[in-house]
């Protein structure tokens, strides 16, 4: 005779069986009507980011900080709409923690806009030319570097921090540039590289800038999102073989900018042409020509004194 299942085991097998149920309306609810399953949308609707934030909640957050590795090391982007806490992850994406990290050491970063917005997906920045077809790489003698994706780190919330040249680019292909979350992006999976979250309260921040009004052809916001400065609180790289230090003024757009400042200081002390006279401009001009005339053959051309005219025959009667 069968053996019945025992209790325990049953209330497992019940528990197991609501929680797929719940994985299938979570999925069904981020996927748009008429997408397959598996098609994710670049440019996510606002009403379906909020759908997503809601469904995300329902996770405690502590759950999703559990799988994550403890980080090591820090950065602080000063921005035209607050500060931007970065914790990196150098242990498990060491070649893109060791990149922005001399970026930023570089100030690399002073004054470059963020050039890219999707609401409910993600802010993107970190090219100087202010395209989104430039930027530059720190490590590898300047080429670009592949990705570092980790099997701890994936796109399961807000506020995380990836490299931009990743495999969904066109290649891994990874520079300056840079992304952060605006909310949960698993079709971003190993294709792009995490090295970073945001910390704290900073997080809302970035959150402020997600209902900025975005430029429906270029995705570039309206608003002009720009960072301000960077700092290295933790600098992860700072001890030890290989080293990194601060060596500012060596990029591209540093160069041309420093150029220019150098111009506009060369032009400003240029020495002025003495200006002539032109009497003739005015209507006294006659006169005033006869007046220096008259003091040249008093005085030598200059102001005549008090001596001068005693001495002056003409005045002797």
């Amino acid at each position: 005779r069968r053996r019945a299942r025992p209790r325990r085991a049953r209330a497992r097998a019940r528990g197991r069986t609501r929680e797929r149920g719940r994985e299938t309306e979570r999925r069904s609810a981020l996927r748009p009507p008429g997408r397959r399953e598996g098609e994710v949308s670049s440019a996510a609707p606002r009403a379906l980011a909020r759908l997503r934030l809601r469904v995300h909640a329902q996770r405690p957050m502590s759950a999703i900080y559990a799988t994550e590795p403890p980080p090591r090391g820090r950065v602080v982007l000063a921005t035209s709409f607050g500060e931007l806490d970065i914790e990196l992850f150098s242990r498990e994406a060491p070649r893109a923690c060791r990149n922005f990290v001399q970026l930023c050491l570089d100030g690399y970063y002073d004054g470059v806009a963020f050039h890219r917005l999707l609401p409910g997906l993600m802010l993107q920045g970190g090219d100087p030319t202010g395209t989104g077809g430039g930027g530059d790489s720190a490590v590898d003698g300047g080429a670009p570097f592949p990705n570092e994706c980790h099997s701890r780190l994936k796109f399961t919330r807000r506020g995380l921090v990836g490299c931009a040249g990743g495999a969904g680019a066109g290649g891994e292909r990874n520079t300056s540039q840079f992304f952060m979350t605006y909310a949960p992006a698993r079709h971003l999976d190993g294709a792009h590289t995490i090295f970073g979250r945001l910390a704290g309260d900073t997080v809302f921040n970035l959150m402020s800038t997600e209902e900025v009004a975005v430029d429906e052809q270029t995705d570039r916001p309206e608003v002009a999102l720009t960072i301000l400065g960077a700092t290295v609180p933790e600098n992860p790289f700072e001890d030890g073989r290989g080293a990194i230090t601060a060596q500012p003024g060596r990029w591209p757009h540093q160069v041309r900018a420093i150029e220019a400042e150098r111009a506009r200081k060369a032009e400003a002390v240029k020495p002025k042409a003495p200006r002539k006279k032109q009497l003739n401009l005015l209507s006294f001009g006659d006169d005033a020509e006869e007046d220096e005339e008259e003091l040249d053959e008093l005085g030598g051309g200059g102001v005549a004194s008090s001596h001068d005219v005693l001495a002056d025959r003409r005045l002797l009667k």
